[in-house]
């Protein structure tokens, strides 16, 4: 066992409140920073700080966090489809699951994907590095399977930095990456690592 890291409670706190306000947000609750405040109060933990100052850092940039992510979605025009949607489908006769932190719909009815991160947006990840991203890939293939079609577009939303990468998936680039899945899980297999 591992002592608790400091920023990766902050930033499960804050995913958490992201989750349940479009949770809410479906059932037709407006986010208001009131109910992120109450929400980050009831999922925060003080388990992994070791000093009170530092967790009262850690607080502000939560909720800093928070007060990007409400103007985000506030000027955000698609509707949400699901929050933290579970998915399961067979790739290379392997079952492939995982969770979507969010699915939306534009207002002409395509589906997008976002997957909200809380650290820095790497310098090294660019609209260009992220078509070979396997999160966003698998992302792209689960709501193919999920809806017929594959979204509009999956993308990174880095909230501390305010920060959007977009992939826009299409059937070519879907085909590649599952061709890259199958030879990836096929190696696994075969102890290939």
């Amino acid at each position: 066992p591992t002592l608790p890291r400091t920023w990766f409670s902050m930033g499960t706190a804050v995913h958490s409140v992201i989750e349940l306000l479009s949770k809410r947000q479906l059932e037709g609750e407006t986010p208001t920073k009131e109910r992120a405040l109450e929400l980050l109060s009831s999922c925060w933990s003080s388990g992994a700080y070791a000093s009170r100052t530092h967790e009262l850092e850690d607080r502000v940039r939560a909720e800093a966090m928070l007060d990007t992510y409400l103007a985000w979605q506030a000027a955000n025009r698609n509707t949400i489809v699901a929050a933290e949607k579970k998915f399961q489908f067979t790739l290379n006769g392997r079952n492939v699951k995982g969770y979507i932190d969010r699915i939306e719909q534009t207002p002409e009815g395509e589906y997008v994907v976002v997957d909200f991160k809380t650290g820095p947006k790497p310098s090294s990840l660019t609209k260009n590095s992220v078509l070979g991203d396997i999160q966003l890939n698998l992302y792209t293939l689960a709501i193919k399977e999920m809806f017929g079609k594959l979204p509009r577009r999956a993308s990174f939303y880095y909230i501390r930095d305010n920060k959007m990468v977009d992939y826009s998936p299409t059937e070519e680039t879907a085909g590649h990456f599952t061709e890259t899945a199958r030879t990836i899980i096929a190696g696994v297999c075969a102890e290939r690592f």
